[in-house]
């Protein structure tokens, strides 16, 4: 005869049940307990995988920013070169796209920290990629950093006078003086200097620079090699002259095509370099740096009508490079 079992059978999915609960409630916690490692692990894994390039998702997570930076600034000491310059671009990329000050700050520091690299390349990149960030990231302790690189003379020392410039370091001013002056360093740094100086409101730098702009031919070298470093003054005696050839008709630049280049007015380029300088600009750039129309006489005149009616009222950008 079959024993009667029927209390044991309703015990097996109550058994069921429990085992399920139990199983994921530890997953939750293992999950918990080794979240922070595996963003660290991801660090170690982008860094060294020479192939990967693009961000992984979950290293630009807001939550997630300052330990990617403080993991990345582990590589600061490898020794090889592409290795330490992959994690100057990985905390770049995290720092300037959170909307934290306190991360861009860091960001900031870590990178104001590694500018001691011996690799010239890797120096460029560095003072570029501060360049990208606002003035507010930059704390009391990453300018004093900065002063004390630049007595060091670096690599790249040009950019990162535009870069103190930029941040209107004018303590520095009767430092950085000399290094504008004719046989106390060579000309690329010369040039940096003065117009770091410019940007810093220096009466006497931006005379000096205004004059010797105004004696070189408006064309196409010079409006591609030396305007930009008149809007990076962000001086209105710099910002008038840009204008200036921006309201003339002469056709003293080429057309960007190579195989039909035609005399055009240097006012189209001058019309893109001014967008990113002038508060309220009625045209936009794209990531290229082009202006976003499809009518650029349209759009020129645009600008030209813009200007004229706001006439000496116009707002200069200051807050970014």
């Amino acid at each position: 005869m079959q024993k009667y079992s029927g209390p044991k059978s309703q015990a097996l999915p109550i058994a069921i049940g429990t085992q399920a609960i139990l199983l994921s409630l530890l997953l939750i916690f293992t999950s918990c307990v080794t979240y922070s490692q595996t963003v660290s692990d991801r660090v170690r894994l982008y860094m060294r995988d020479a192939g990967v390039s693009i961000l992984p998702d979950q290293l630009l997570k807001e939550t997630n920013t300052l330990e990617v930076i403080n993991s990345a600034s582990l590589f600061f000491q490898d020794t090889l070169s592409q290795v330490r310059v992959k994690a100057y671009s990985l905390i770049s990329g995290v720092g300037l796209q959170s909307k934290k000050v306190n991360v861009r700050q860091e960001a900031v520091n870590k990178l104001v920290q590694a500018s001691r690299d011996a690799d010239g390349g890797n120096m460029g990149m560095l003072w570029s990629s501060l360049t990208r960030f606002n003035k507010e990231d930059f704390s009391t302790v990453a300018k004093d950093s900065l002063k004390n690189r630049f007595r060091q003379k670096p690599a790249h020392l040009n950019e990162l006078l535009k870069l103190m410039g930029y941040l209107e370091m004018k303590d520095m001013a009767e430092e950085i003086r000399p290094l504008s002056l004719s046989g106390n360093s060579n000309k690329r740094d010369r040039w940096a200097a003065l117009l770091a100086l410019a940007r810093m409101g220096d009466p006497a730098s931006v005379q000096s620079l205004m004059q010797r702009v105004q004696k070189l031919p408006v064309n196409d070298d010079v409006v591609y090699e030396v305007f930009p470093d008149l809007a990076y003054t962000r001086q209105p005696e710099a910002i008038n002259y840009m204008i200036t050839v921006l309201n003339s008709d002469d056709k003293n630049c080429l057309s960007a095509d190579a195989e039909n280049e035609t005399a055009i007015p240097c006012a189209y380029r001058v019309m893109e370099q001014l967008a990113p300088v002038m508060e309220g600009y009625p045209l936009q750039l794209d990531a290229s740096g082009d202006v976003k129309t499809k009518d650029y006489v349209k759009a020129l005149a645009t600008v030209r009508s813009w200007i004229k009616g706001k006439g000496d009222k116009y707002k200069i950008k200051r807050d970014v490079f």
